[in-house]
């Protein structure tokens, strides 16, 4: 997908919904969160899947000692977002974090619980995410958890598609802007 298509996403759903209560199991268990993106491989969700990784580091989660990430890439087709979606709902993880709302759709079809959207910040969406799963693994019910509303909003300008439009943008914007696109 190209930033400007991902960008269309800012107010996608993204959400993780527990499967089952398994996150009060043996403490010996590792917990397994399923993570269904948009895009069809890891590296292109990199800056991304980064993110979404440190932050569980910055929990305390480490990949394979404390941790699961079973990760699905549907390169943003319709039928493979279903096919990926019933994947992890049969692997029955602890967590699904669905980072697009088709997959959040998808999912949502295949479970019982619908909790937990976020901001259109995405990086910031990721730290999120993992906090909120981090409670969830720690025996927090999802139905007792808020949902929270977006708290960081990033302004992203395309000057090249505003040129394209015959727009002009001032330049206090472009100077107060997040990210510039030329």
């Amino acid at each position: 997908m190209r930033r400007r298509e991902f960008i269309r996403f800012v107010g996608s759903t993204a959400a993780a919904w527990p499967l089952a209560a398994r996150a009060q199991q043996s403490p010996n268990k590792i917990p397994v969160v399923g993570v269904l993106w948009h895009a069809a491989s890891a590296e292109e969700e990199d800056v991304y899947l980064s993110v979404l990784v440190k932050a569980f580091n910055d929990l305390g989660y480490v990949e394979g000692k404390n941790i699961h990430l079973e990760h699905r890439f549907p390169a943003e087709n319709p039928d493979r977002f279903r096919t990926m979606a019933q994947e992890l709902v049969d692997l029955k993880p602890d967590v699904i974090i669905a980072v697009t709302a088709i997959g959040a759709v998808d999912v949502q079809k295949l479970t019982s619980t619908i909790p937990m959207s976020y901001g259109p910040d995405f990086p910031d969406f990721f730290r999120r995410a993992v906090a909120y799963t981090d409670k969830i693994l720690k025996g927090a019910k999802p139905a007792d958890l808020p949902v929270e509303q977006p708290t960081r909003f990033k302004l992203v300008l395309n000057l090249k598609t505003a040129k394209a439009l015959g727009l002009t943008i001032p330049q206090t914007l472009i100077v107060n802007a997040d990210e510039v696109i030329e």
